[in-house]
């Protein structure tokens, strides 16, 4: 919609520069020109037949240019879709929480940095979402945690990822449209809405849910891993692989691919960083290091003493879990007397 504004703007500029060029110009040459030539007349007379169409029709030109540029104007997109890429990081993380796994979404995270949403370069230079990756994992790797399951809570869908940041500005808006109509309702019959001034109401009307579909569709389509699920199911081949912390410790090979990536994903922000510096007309004696890059991605690399027990005892645990699982299924089947039972509820 922004480059639908645009267009028109540069239009709407080029075509009052030639109505005011037009005037000299072609006075110039009925001035200069035969006598049978008088441009400079027609082109009046031209513009006063064009004024009865301008004056009758003009409101509603100026309610086509407003509306087209409020639409353009509105930018909530990125703003709303970066807040709620926050939340599901943060929801992801707890998800796992209670077992011996890192989350997959992170892990893929670590290993295939996301970036801005915008392609704007003070945005991708800028943007911490992977910085809050990294900082996330940082702080839990060399935590030697207690787990209680071996698989995570349930997934959310993307209402409760986006939560009230789209449920309250839904309800305003809707509201707000439904409060004018309800109030045209009351002063005008419908066959006369739109006639009078309240025409002047659309652009407002189109820029509310302009900014309502965008918020709509940020959440719907971050809130549900739509930008990212698809990458993820082609790289692990499985819905959630259960990936042990331990794994992702630099002494193995998962480990050494997120430091591979934080290498190149930090060579490459501080390479946009000194190229934004650059547009902003910063003298290179003055550059400095990108406020947006992520720490290394371990405390050390120093691996625990800990470790190798920890590892031991999630086998364990995984055991126990398996037995304890048989064993509840078993006391079902005997309290069932004979009747069906299914144990594998559909997961979402």
């Amino acid at each position: 919609m922004k480059w639908i504004r645009d267009l028109i703007m540069r239009l709407g500029i080029g075509i009052f520069i030639v109505f005011i060029m037009a005037f000299p110009i072609l006075g110039f040459i009925q001035w200069f020109g035969p006598d049978n030539a008088v441009p400079y007349d027609k082109y009046k007379e031209l513009l006063s037949e064009s004024w009865v169409h301008v004056n009758k029709y003009g409101d509603w030109a100026i309610v086509f240019f407003l509306t087209v540029f409020l639409m353009g104007a509105v930018g909530n997109y990125h703003l709303h879709a970066e807040q709620v890429r926050m939340r599901r990081l943060n929801m992801e993380y707890k998800r796992w929480r209670k077992t011996p796994y890192i989350s997959p979404y992170i892990y893929f995270n670590l290993i295939s940095p996301r970036g801005a949403l915008s392609n704007e370069l003070k945005s991708i230079v800028y943007d911490e979402h992977y910085k809050q990756v990294v900082s996330m994992f940082r702080n839990r790797v060399f935590v030697n945690g207690s787990f209680s399951n071996d698989s995570p809570e349930k997934k959310p869908n993307w209402i409760q990822v986006a939560g009230l940041s789209i449920i309250v500005p839904t309800i305003f808006c809707v509201a707000l449209v439904m409060g004018f109509f309800i109030i045209m309702w009351q002063v005008k019959s419908p066959n006369l809405w739109f006639t009078g001034w309240e025409k002047f109401a659309i652009p407002f009307i189109a820029f509310v849910f302009t900014w309502l579909g965008n918020l709509l569709y940020a959440s719907f389509h971050i809130g549900s891993f739509r930008d990212i699920k698809e990458d993820m199911d082609d790289y692990f081949q499985e819905e959630e692989p259960k990936i042990t912390w331990r794994d992702v410790y630099p002494d193995r090979k998962k480990g050494q691919t997120i430091l591979l990536a934080w290498k190149h994903e930090t060579k490459d922000r501080q390479e946009k960083f000194r190229e934004y510096q650059t547009q902003m007309n910063i003298s290179p004696a003055a550059f400095i290091e990108c406020p947006a890059l992520a720490p290394y991605p371990f405390p050390s690399n120093e691996i625990p003493e800990w470790a190798d027990g920890m590892e031991e005892d999630i086998y364990n645990s995984i055991g126990r879990w398996k037995e304890d699982k048989m064993v509840h299924q078993q006391k079902v089947i005997n309290q069932s007397k004979g009747k069906v039972v299914s144990f594998n509820k559909k997961r979402r």
